[in-house]
């Protein structure tokens, strides 16, 4: 499930995401945040409770990233996120194996943390 919304301020347009941010649903924010890019305004991308960036997720938002968009959020998880992204290569997730368990092998979450390592598991 996920939220998105999208806020017209005078100097930029701001994107607030809520949900989970997983290949169900990134051809829904990409969209919004391409339309909100077209209005040539610097563009924000808020993470507001976001629990779970999939691997696609996260190739969407560096994606977003490298095309400017200011990828912001509030959360130990996506504060993590938005470091790797600021940080470039460095420390992003890489397509090494996730370690998994539990009885969900299809949510693969990641969370980058010292010292810049990939952490994937299943669940919350």
């Amino acid at each position: 499930m996920i939220r998105v919304s999208k806020e017209e301020e005078e100097a930029r347009t701001v994107v607030t995401v809520e949900g989970q941010i997983s290949a169900d649903c990134i051809q829904l924010l990409e969209t919004c945040c391409n339309q909100a890019m077209a209005a040539a305004k610097p563009v924000c991308l808020f993470l507001r409770d976001v629990p779970i960036v999939d691997r696609s997720g996260y190739a969407l938002l560096k994606r977003l990233a490298e095309r400017g968009v200011a990828v912001t959020a509030n959360g130990v998880y996506t504060s993590y996120i938005v470091q790797a992204l600021q940080l470039g290569a460095a420390g992003a997730p890489s397509s090494a194996p996730c370690k998994r368990s539990g009885d969900h092998p299809w949510i693969c979450t990641y969370t980058i943390a010292p010292p810049r390592s990939v952490l994937c598991c299943a669940g919350r």
